[in-house]
């Protein structure tokens, strides 16, 4: 009798500790379907790499004309001397 009384403690700690899992484990899965999949779109990652990539080459640009002109205010400098 003792023993009889055993098991069925024993299966009845077993099925709590399994619906307790399940409910667990469905509360997660509704916490993860409010999170957004994608935050940042293709469409918007695309555009802002487009952004940075032009930036880039703006700045490039500059940078060259910058060096030309300093060039030639070494050139200029130097017949002056």
């Amino acid at each position: 009798m003792k023993n009889l009384v055993k098991y069925i403690l024993a299966s009845l700690v077993i099925v709590l500790l399994v619906l307790n899992i399940l409910y667990t484990y469905n509360k997660v899965q509704q916490l993860e379907a409010k999170i957004p999949v994608d935050s940042v779109s293709r469409i918007e990652y695309d555009l802002k790499d487009e952004l940075l990539r032009h930036t880039i080459r703006a700045t490039q640009e500059d940078i060259q004309a910058i060096n030309e002109e300093l060039d030639q205010l070494h050139q200029t400098n130097y017949k002056l001397n």
